[in-house]
C-alpha cells in the first residue's frame, strides 16, 4: 500500500489501559508529525498466537518524528517493545520513547522486542531515555535499548542514545 498514516495531534490516553495492540493495517508509512502520544497502559495477555510480539503497536511500517512518554506494555507473549511487536518498514527516524517501560518473557526492548529483518533496515536519531525494561518467567530471551534481539539483514544506527536505562 502507498497510504501513509499522519498523526494530526498529540494524543493522550490518559492512563487507559489497552488490552490489545493498536493496528494499522498495511500502511506504507507513520509520519508522527512531531507529536507525542503519552499515558497509556498495555495489559496484553497472550491467547492463541494472536499477537507473538507486542508494543503499543503490532507492527509499524516506516516511521519519523513521534514521541512517546509515559508508556507502558506488559505482556506474556515472545516479545514486548514500548513502541512496536514487529517492524515492517525500512527506516525509522527521530522517534524519542521516554519515562517508559516494557516487560515481558522472552526478547523486550525499548523500541522493538524482535526483529529478524530480511531486508536492510535504518535507526537513526532514536532517543531511549529514562525507560525500564524487564523479563520475567523462567524462559530465556534477552533485554536491549533499542530492540531484545534485532538481526538478519543489514541494520544501521546511527545518531541514537539510549540513556538511563534500568534493564533486569
Amino acid at each position: 500500500s502507498e497510504w501513509e498514516i499522519v498523526l494530526g495531534c498529540d494524543l493522550d490516553f490518559g492512563g487507559e489501559v489497552l488490552t490489545e495492540p493498536l493496528r494499522f493495517g498495511g500502511f506504507k508509512s507513520f509520519d508522527g508529525n512531531n507529536k507525542v502520544i503519552t499515558n497509556v497502559v498495555l495489559n496484553y495477555i497472550y491467547i492463541d498466537e494472536e499477537f507473538v510480539s507486542v508494543g503499543l503497536f503490532d507492527e509499524l511500517p516506516s516511521t519519523k518524528d513521534l514521541t512517546l512518554t509515559n508508556v507502558t506494555v506488559t505482556s506474556d507473549s515472545t516479545s514486548a517493545g514500548v513502541l512496536a511487536g514487529a517492524l515492517t518498514g525500512d527506516s525509522y527516524s527521530n522517534i524519542e520513547i521516554l519515562d517508559s517501560s516494557a516487560s515481558g518473557v522472552g526478547y523486550i526492548g525499548g523500541m522493538i522486542g524482535f526483529g529478524n529483518f530480511l531486508h536492510p533496515i535504518d535507526f537513526s536519531g532514536i532517543q531511549i531515555l529514562r525507560t525500564d525494561l524487564s523479563l520475567f518467567g523462567n524462559n530465556s530471551g534477552s533485554v536491549g535499548g533499542i530492540g531484545g534481539y534485532i538481526g538478519g539483514g543489514k541494520v544501521t544506527v546511527s545518531g541514537s542514545t539510549v540513556s538511563g536505562l534500568d534493564a533486569s
